[in-house]
């Protein structure tokens, strides 16, 4: 789960931690410093994204249509210039964020985060 504290908006997927662990107790939800090292070939991630009107699934081959926007925190410009550089060297494989649209109510927002992770185990 990313996402940043400092702003309200941004820190909506964090917020939803403890209400999806209540949805789905078999998975483990657990915020991530996008200043860690990704060391998995296949990432999972739950995120705020400006720029989309629903919760989508965004993979490996939506990566490169990440930006880094103009911010007072590096934390978007981190993960996405991270990602990028992982897919690049090969050592991320896969990719799968489900994205929550910047400014989403926070119950529209589990609803269809429950709806995209139960979507996923399909």
């Amino acid at each position: 789960m990313l996402g940043n504290s400092a702003v309200y908006e941004d820190g909506l997927a964090v917020r939803l931690i403890p209400k999806l662990q209540t949805h789905f107790p078999q998975h483990e939800f657990v915020p991530f410093d996008p200043n860690e090292q990704i060391a998995s070939e296949e990432v999972w991630a739950i995120d705020v994204v400006k720029g989309i009107e629903k919760v989508c699934i965004l993979d490996e081959n939506d990566v490169h249509r990440l930006k880094s926007p103009p911010t007072a925190t590096l934390h978007d410009f981190d993960f996405a210039f991270q990602l990028k550089l992982m897919i690049n060297l090969g050592i991320v494989k896969k990719v799968h964020i489900i994205a929550i649209p910047y400014g989403m109510e926070e119950m529209d927002a589990e609803r269809e985060v429950c709806g995209a992770i139960a979507d996923i185990g399909k």
